[in-house]
Formats: C-alpha cells, structure tokens, sequence
C-alpha cells in the first residue's frame, strides 16, 4: 500500500502574519492501491462533436437516453461505472462474461433505437473490452490494461464491440455469440502489440451468412487470421477413357 500525504500545519504567529487558520486539522490524502484482476468496459460515441455541432440539446437529450440504457445493464450485470467523461465511460466488471453480455445488449438496444434514424443522426456507442490486472484507488481505475480497452474501443466501429485476446480466452465457448479474429494490432500509446476480436451481433452474423469462430488447432492454439480458412476445391474428374468402338459387321459374300 502506497501513502501519499499532505499536512499543513498552523500556528498563532502565522495567523498574526497572515497566514492558516491554527484550529485547522492536518490533512491527509491516502492513495490506497489494490491489485485486481477485472474486465474493463470502455465506450465513446462516434462522430459525437459533429453531432454536437449539428444540434447540441438534441444530442444531449439523445445521449441521456442512451446512456440510461447503458448504465442499467452494467448495474444489473455486476458491473459498476468507474469514471465518466462528457460521451465516454469506463465500467469495471468481476469478469469478462459479464462485460461481454453488457456490450452486446447494449449495442443490440442501440441499434434497435437508431433503425428509424438517418444514418447521420445516429448516435451510437464503439466499446472495447480488456480483461487483465489493475490497480484501484477508491473508485479509480488505473493501469496498462485500462489503457488498453480504451484504445481498442478507439479501433471499433460505430455499434460495433472489439475485445482482446485476453477477454476472448474468458469468453470462449460461453456466450452465443460469434467472433472475427482481426490480428495483432498496433496501439497508440502501447508498447506491445494486442491481439484483437471483433464481437459479432445479430446484424453482423447474418451478413457474414453465419458466426465466425476462432478456431483452435489439436494443441489448443487459436488461429490469428482474419476468417476462418477455406477448403481447398476438391480436384476436378478425371476424364473417362474412351472405348474404342467395334468395326461394323458385314454379311458375308455370296
């Protein structure tokens, strides 16, 4: 546990000259670390300034509703929100299922919401998901792996949800949803490279025809392609030798 402290201290001549008020009581702020291990939800509206800039109470009326959405899913998955700034939030869930679940009901209301709407009056939500250690003081969240959601939420498209590897790991095979593999991708700000899934949705399902899997190999290795492979066309029929026909037969002379 970490202690970072503050004191003033006041005085009778100080006061004289001036200065703090003695009967004030010496303050103390403890900045208490505790290491855990969390899925972090991290989401911002897309395209939020030109919506802003196009009709400002409008879009807040509109994010007030959405978020109200939002916030009731995180509350009733067991997750809580741990910070929040104008469009953006960041919520802390005890596990990745439970973050997973929460972004895809909230995209799949969103969506259900936005279907009546011009495409450019749409406001709609990119989340991103990391599952890892951090660090909580009090409320806040601090860490690498906060970092990370956050810039892999910056990499989503609109509506859409994208998680790390790690988050996939914890969620594979325990949630009907299907999952693209996207690669290794660069973040800004992250020394190392992270591994990224797209979530797909009812909608993205049904335009990719159907679920695409991570696959695992016979050692339990996942496959970083960006689809799953596609089977080789089988060779073409060799074709039939063909039976040398019989000479006619003729009558013989007379």
């Amino acid at each position: 546990m970490a202690v970072m402290a503050s004191a003033e201290f006041g005085s009778a001549a100080a006061v004289g000259a001036g200065g703090m008020d003695p009967n004030k009581t010496t303050q103390i702020t403890q900045l208490l670390i505790r290491r855990r291990r969390s899925a972090i939800l991290a989401a911002d509206v897309a395209g939020y300034s030109a919506l802003m800039g196009t009709d400002e109470e409008r879009t807040l009326k509109r994010l007030d509703a959405a978020r109200s959405i939002m916030d009731s899913r995180i509350a009733q998955l067991g997750g809580r929100i741990a910070n929040t700034a104008g469009d953006s939030v960041i919520a802390e869930f005890p596990n990745a299922v439970a973050a997973v679940r929460c972004a895809v009901e909230v995209q799949t209301a969103l969506r259900q919401r936005n279907a009546g709407q011009p495409p450019a009056e749409r406001l709609q939500f990119r989340i991103g998901i990391n599952y890892g250690e951090v660090m909580a003081n009090r409320a806040d969240l601090l860490g690498d792996n906060v970092n990370v959601a956050a810039r892999i939420e910056n990499l989503a498209e609109p509506g859409g949800v994208l998680i790390s590897a790690s988050t996939h790991e914890q969620v594979y095979g325990r949630l009907e949803v299907g999952f693209r593999a996207l690669g290794e991708q660069a973040l800004k700000n992250i020394s190392r490279k992270v591994e990224v899934y797209e979530v797909l949705l009812d909608g993205d399902a049904r335009a990719a025809g159907k679920p695409v899997t991570a696959q695992r190999s016979a050692t339990g290795q996942r496959s970083t392609g960006s689809s799953r492979p596609g089977r080789a066309a089988p060779p073409p029929p060799m074709p039939r030798p063909r039976s040398r026909a019989s000479p006619p037969c003729r009558a013989p002379a007379r």
